[in-house]
């Protein structure tokens, strides 16, 4: 009896040092898995769409700044002529015909726009000054698109930011993302459109428009049309490979046609 008796004492002690060993184990557990998933997190292995869009955030937030902060003094020659064409559009009533060059069919008057709209709210840069701006924000938005390209392609967030920061600071692309010039917008189109067609949900009509707004940039935009139509009939996400690249080339030619002759 004596024996029972202490048996029956000792079995609450038992019980709780129990339920204490469960719940360190518990939270042992825990924090190894919150452990886990920080490593992940931080290599680049785990890429949740809310993770992704902070670093694109981020990403374009300090390349925007950068090519701000650094904007060239060694101008080419393209950009001087179109500040100035502008200028004399907006300042000196010449014919609105000068904005427009068949090479860069838009882009000139996408300045004159962003000029007129400066001076309209009370700012008076030059527009020489105002294209080397858009093209620093394009730019870094073109890095932000090349990131979630690179992402998605090799599944690892570490290394597409490795690669979309090789590309910020190179050479010639830091060089036309902070001076005047047709490209780098041209570029920004392309990528957005390679984006679509090689994502998860292609959309025709985003990839036409973003087609025929790289070709309205720059007439060498057209060279990219045969590579997206190697991307569709390659594409693994796009059910209706014909019709989606009729429509999306209908709607791009089309566009870029009537701009052209209208």
């Amino acid at each position: 009896w004596a024996v029972a008796v202490r048996l029956v004492s000792w079995e609450p002690d038992s019980c709780a040092a129990e339920i204490a060993c469960n719940q360190r184990t518990r939270v042992a557990r825990d924090r190894q898995i919150h452990y886990n998933t920080r490593l992940l997190s931080i290599h680049g292995t785990l890429s949740p769409a809310a993770s992704t869009r902070r670093i694109s955030a981020i990403l374009f937030l300090l390349i925007a700044a950068l090519y701000l902060a650094t904007l060239t003094a060694n101008y080419y020659w393209d950009g001087i002529t179109f500040a100035l064409q502008i200028e004399r559009v907006a300042t000196e009533g010449r014919t609105a015909a000068l904005l427009f060059h068949q090479n860069h069919l838009l882009y000139n008057a996408l300045g004159y726009l962003l000029y007129r709209g400066a001076h309209a709210v009370g700012f008076d840069p030059r527009a020489l000054l105002l294209l080397q701006i858009a093209n620093a924000l394009a730019g870094a938005a073109a890095v932000t698109v090349f990131y979630h390209m690179a992402a998605r392609a090799m599944a690892s967030r570490y290394v597409a930011l490795v690669c979309a920061v090789a590309l910020a600071v190179s050479a010639a692309w830091w060089k036309i993302s902070t001076d005047a010039n047709a490209y780098i917008l041209t570029i920004l189109f392309i990528l957005i459109c390679a984006n679509q067609l090689l994502g998860e949900k292609p959309r025709w009509m985003v990839a036409g428009l973003a087609l025929a707004a790289a070709m309205l940039m720059h007439e060498l935009a057209a060279l990219f049309y045969p590579v997206a139509l190697v991307a569709i009939l390659t594409s693994k996400t796009i059910d209706h490979k014909v019709r989606f690249a009729a429509l999306m080339s209908a709607l791009a030619w089309a566009l870029d046609i009537l701009c052209y002759y209208v």
